[in-house]
């Protein structure tokens, strides 16, 4: 990726980021969620198998997503990241992501992360085990082309 391609996405992905933060403050969280899931829903013949390429590809987006998100002067973390790889690597990717929640009872939290054929894409299993799934994006069947 060439670093004008890298300050290209990084100011998508920034303006998104503060998109994001402002639709939740406004709407809340469940409007902004149902508004992601049909904005980023893909159509059986427009998603792509994951080939080693594209494991790469989607492993720098998650990188560079965390970045934007850090050096975001208000505060984004887990929520704000896993909408933003919901809505990326969607529509960039073309890949069935899902954007799960998670609360933990003792000592109460939660968590969101991205999870692909049931496998965490964001975060660590070890990290994710912790939570009992209370939210998850809606699952659709899809044929890999």
């Amino acid at each position: 990726m060439t670093l004008l391609n890298k300050i290209t996405l990084f100011f998508k992905i920034y303006c998104s980021l503060i998109v994001l933060d402002y639709s939740l403050k406004k709407m809340g969280f469940h409007k902004v969620f149902i508004k992601y899931e049909s904005l980023y829903l893909l159509k059986n013949k427009e998603v792509k198998s994951l080939t080693h390429e594209t494991y790469l590809n989607v492993s720098q987006m998650v990188d560079f997503i965390d970045r934007v998100c850090i050096l975001y002067p208000k505060k984004a973390e887990c929520l704000h990241r896993s909408f933003l790889g919901y809505k990326y690597l969607r529509t960039e990717f073309k890949l069935p992501v899902d954007l799960v929640i998670g609360v933990r009872k003792y000592p109460f939290s939660a968590h969101a992360w991205l999870t692909m054929f049931e496998e965490n894409i964001n975060d660590s299993n070890e990290l994710t085990n912790q939570y009992s799934v209370i939210l998850k994006s809606k699952e659709k069947s899809y044929e890999i082309v």
